[in-house]
């Protein structure tokens, strides 16, 4: 993959490793390659390739499920919604200019979303050793607010053609990045934090806000983190 292989290309010979890889395996993965002196540049424009080989297995693996009010659980529901309106905005990418940039506008508040995920979940990571996939995670995010600036840019310019074809880009970079929370970085936090961890992720997202949605209160953070 490193050397420019296409990830079709090499699905077949990978065949019994995408049968049986979960999402722990993949965050090995990515941790070892930036450990053995693999630039976390080059990690970062491989990670897209990596989760496209290890799909068929991501996807038989279990969701990160939680109580309503668990930090988890709020993200999965913001994730729902950020799909919708990646929807809407792919839909949205046929029609005119001031179609796509109130698309845009609605789907805007999902930097919120990541700002919380580095502010309050990576750290508790990092201090697992959970460091390679957090740091190729967050120049996805880096690149997803970039999208944002260059399709406000060709919206203001009123170049229809170029805003049609960021919006399809950053709607399928919004969903690639669903996939990867869900599937690699959520079930592997889940099991790497404590519920002390989590309680103290959960008292700082107030200050960051929400995307969409509200917390709930099924999950007690005061009695998780006795």
């Amino acid at each position: 993959l490193a050397a420019g292989e296409s990830p079709a290309s090499v699905k077949k010979s990978f065949h019994e490793l995408i049968e049986g890889a979960d999402a722990t395996e993949v965050a090995a993965l990515e941790q070892s390659l930036i450990e053995g002196g693999m630039p976390v540049e080059e990690v970062l424009r491989l990670c897209d390739v990596h989760a496209e080989v290890f799909r068929a297995g991501l996807e038989r693996g279990e969701k990160a499920e939680k109580m309503s009010g668990h930090p988890v659980h709020t993200y999965m529901a913001e994730n729902r919604e950020a799909k919708k309106r990646s929807t809407a905005l792919l839909f949205a990418s046929f029609g005119s200019v001031e179609r796509i940039r109130r698309a845009v506008e609605e789907l805007r508040a999902i930097i919120t979303h990541y700002e919380r995920k580095e502010n309050q979940l990576f750290p508790f990571l990092e201090k697992t050793g959970f460091t390679g996939p957090s740091k190729v995670m967050w120049g996805k995010h880096d690149e997803i607010r970039a999208a944002f600036h260059d399709i406000a840019d060709a919206v203001e310019r009123m170049e229809t053609k170029k805003a049609r074809s960021l919006a399809r880009d950053l709607a399928g970079r919004i969903k690639k990045m669903i996939f990867m929370e869900e599937r690699i970085l959520f079930p592997n936090a889940l099991k790497r934090l404590s519920d002390a961890d989590w309680a103290s992720v959960y008292r700082g997202e107030n200050a960051i806000g929400f995307a969409w949605v509200k917390p709930g209160s099924e999950w007690d953070p005061v009695a998780a983190s006795r």
